[in-house]
Parts: structure tokens; sequence; C-alpha cells
């Protein structure tokens, strides 16, 4: 098997299914009962999570500082306000859902979320850690469920990573009678809040491995300490994990302890129906799964449905996007598509019946991973060298006309996995030093094409 075929059986794997179906909810509870507002006595639990893009909400008298920020690296960033057309339709969809817990990433500034209700219907917990650029992590309780949700701010400690976000969660007890929640028993629930680092926020993809993993562990160690203190917690880390937690192995560690309810909804296997943000390169569309609620097993038991809410258009009907070929799907295919969105990820939602479990059965999408874990770990083993080395050379044969090739590398030819040493326009050929990994995700993206560009790649010398 040539290089090709290697990458392309190790990354294929996981596209199981055609990138244009969608996820359907399945309500694993046949018989809900009645209703109730009591946290521990809701049948009809609901947590939603969104990375909400940069959300600031511009309030003149005491705001003005936010206008501009800098970081250590002397890097500016504009805090533009969110415009009042996304936060209306941001507050519709939180009407629309009537959340019980939300979990936002990229909020801006400690009063923002006011501005997503309207009606005082939720307690705002936002005195969470902030990065450089001056977002963080935030909690919206709704007031009617009479519960005490006591925030923790732990201190997270990783080797060379500085998770400047943390890893901030509430213990939720419910409260009876008016009266004070007693905090020294175990809480009925732990909701962590979690937005790691980004791609492109790290130099090349050896490190983004390195932090990805030392992030990895520093959210297992908390999932650990807390279970250790309350053994069988209904726990849920939920937020923007900023990697495809089904394909890369650093996230997978995670999903060997945790279960991702998303699992549970027909269609599981589809990884473009489960695509909660979308990136575009100008030539590409990457739809992944970077959001998920894993939850412990205690948890997981009292799941009735999970799904990825989908931004709808004036009419009230789902958004569908067509691409170049014709090809339908739920999520933006350009970038400038994805800007009309009111954030480049799409929400996800849990809901849980706190009444009532069940015993927890493995589907088979968990043995298609634990199959897909043990691929990676016994590939990684083989081609540790090539995984690690960013100084591989490789040669790419180009299909098409030299016009698309020319695109291709105005896009391209800057990414930080790439460094040119020899290029022939004329003869479509080019050859760079990078990751074995780098060349993966190009054939990926290749593969996703209805005419692959990419005519041959091939190892030239390390």
């Amino acid at each position: 098997m040539g290089i090709k075929g290697l990458i392309l059986t190790m990354l294929l794997l996981v596209t199981a299914g055609a990138a244009n179906a969608d996820l359907q909810c399945i309500d694993l509870f046949a018989n809900p009962k009645t209703l109730s507002t009591k946290f521990i006595e809701k049948t009809d639990l609901k947590v939603m999570s969104l990375n909400a893009e940069r959300f600031f909400v511009l309030r003149p008298h005491t705001d003005k500082s936010y206008v501009v920020q800098e970081d250590s690296n002397a890097r500016k960033y504009s805090i533009v306000p969110k415009s009042s057309e996304k936060i209306k339709e941001l507050v519709r969809i939180i009407n629309e859902e009537k959340p019980d817990i939300l979990v936002l990433q990229e909020v801006i500034g400690l009063h923002s979320t006011k501005a997503l209700d309207p009606n005082h219907e939720y307690v705002h917990i936002v005195n969470t850690p902030t990065d450089s650029s001056g977002i963080h992590t935030v909690f919206m309780v709704r007031a009617s469920l009479d519960v005490d949700a006591q925030l923790v701010v732990p201190d997270v400690k990783a080797k060379t990573v500085k998770m400047h976000r943390g890893l901030p969660y509430i213990k939720l007890r419910q409260r009876y009678n008016g009266e004070k929640a007693n905090r020294s028993v175990p809480p009925d629930m732990i909701v962590v809040g979690v937005h790691l680092k980004a791609y492109r926020n790290t130099e090349g993809e050896n490190r983004f491995s390195q932090v990805k993993r030392e992030e990895v562990t520093s959210v297992l160690n908390l999932k650990h300490e807390l279970e250790a203190q309350y053994p069988d917690v209904k726990l849920m880390i939920a937020g923007d994990y900023n990697a495809d937690v089904n394909v890369r192995p650093e996230a997978m560690k995670l999903k060997a302890e945790l279960q991702d309810p998303l699992d549970y909804a027909v269609g599981a296997t589809n990884r473009g129906s489960r695509a909660t943000q979308t990136f575009h390169s100008g030539i590409f569309t990457e739809a992944t799964q970077l959001d998920a609620h894993l939850l412990s097993a205690s948890l997981l038991s009292h799941l009735r449905m999970a799904y990825i809410y989908r931004y709808k258009a004036h009419d009230g009907e789902i958004k569908l996007y067509q691409d170049a070929s014709g090809n339908i799907f739920p999520y933006p295919t350009t970038y400038d598509l994805r800007s009309e969105n009111i954030s480049d990820h799409y929400p996800m939602i849990s809901v849980f019946d706190m009444t009532a479990s069940r015993g927890v059965e493995m589907k088979p999408i968990q043995e298609y991973q634990k199959k897909l874990h043990g691929l990676y770990a016994e590939i990684t083993r083989k081609l540790n060298q090539w995984l690690q080395n960013d100084r591989m050379l490789y040669e790419l044969t180009f299909k098409g006309e030299p016009d698309m090739f020319n695109r291709w590398l105005e896009v391209n030819q800057l990414s930080p996995f790439m460094e040119i040493e020899y290029l022939d326009r004329n003869r479509k050929v080019l050859q760079f030093r990078g990751s074995f990994t780098a060349v993966g995700y190009l054939l990926l993206k290749d593969s996703s094409n209805k005419e692959p560009w990419l005519s041959d790649i091939h190892f030239v010398a390390p």
C-alpha cells in the first residue's frame, strides 16, 4: 500500500455516511412524566452550550476599555460588539429551546449575557477566568429551578500550556422551601465549562498535539478529582474542545472515560452530520465536531436525547447550503455564508430525565470508537518518527487547470505546516516539508471533493 492509501485508510474511517445527512433525535425514555420546575424533578432538563464567537455587548458608560486589548505577543484584538440582529437571533433561539442551563464560550465582559435574558429568567455566573483577548466561559442557570449554583474555579496546571480560561465549573444542589442548600453534601450535578486552544494559536502540528495532550490530561485530572470527592457524581464537561472529538487521538482519550450523547443519535457515525463548526480556507470547507457534552456514566443513564441546533432562515425553516456541485449540506459552504450566522459554531443540546435512570448499554458507535482509537495507537507507534518529524519532504502533483492550482497556493502556501522547497506552476508540482499528519489532513480535504484536485503524493526524503 502506498503512502496515499495508508493515510486515507487511517483518516477516512471517520467519514462514514454521506456528508449532507443530519442527526436525528431519539427520545430514550418512552413515557416522560409530568413536568416539574424543580431541578431534581425535571423530566426534560435541557443543557445548551455554544461558542458564541466573541460575544460582546457594548455598554458605553462602563465598557470603553474593551475597544482594543493586547496580549503578551503584542497582537491586538479589536473587540467589535455583536450586532443587534445577531443578539436578537440568539435570544430567539434561547426562547425557542428554553434551556435550563447554558454554558457559553467566548463571552466578553461581565454584563454581555444580560442582553440574552431580557425577561430576567436566569442566574448569571460570569466571574470566571479570562484570556489575553478578554474572552471567558460563563454559565446561565434558570432561576425557576431553585438550585444553588456554586461556582468553583480550580487551579489548573499543565506542563507547558497556559490554560488562561481555566476549567470553571458549577456544583448544582436543589434548594427546598427557599432555604439555603447544604454545601457539605454532594451536589446533584456538576457542569464543567471547557474552551481549549485552537490550532491557529499554536505553532504547527507537533506543538498542537502536545497542547491537546496536556489539555486533555488537565481535564481528566479534574474529572478524577471530582469523582474521588463525589463518587457516582452526575458530571458533564461541556463546551468547545477545539479538536475534532471523533478524530484526534488526544481527544479520544476523553471519550475512553466519558460518553458523548451524540453517539446515541441516529447517524452518529456520519462525520458531517455531527459538525458543530466549519472552517473555510477559500477552496475547502472542513466541518468537524469541535463541541461536545461529555458525560459520566451516572449522568448518561438519565439521557433522553441530544442534538445539534441548526440555524434557521427568516421563514423558520432550517438553513441548508449548496456547494458548487449541487450537494446539500446542513452547514455553511463558504466563509461569507457562515458569517451570516450568530456564530461559527452551532449550539449543542442535551436533555435529561432527572427522575429516571436506566442501564447503560454499549452502543455500536462506542465499539467503533474503541477500534478507531486502537488503530490510531497502532499507527502512531509504527509511524512515530513521521508523526513527530515536521521536516519530511513530500511532492504533490495536481489535476485541473493551472488557475485552480494557483488559487490553492494562495490559500495554503503560508500554512504553518508547509515550507515550500520547489514549485513548478506549469507542471503543477509542489514539494514541501511538513509532517505526516499535515499531509493526512490535505488528503482528507481532497477526498471530500466530488472531483479531487490532487493527482498524486509521495514521500521524497527525510
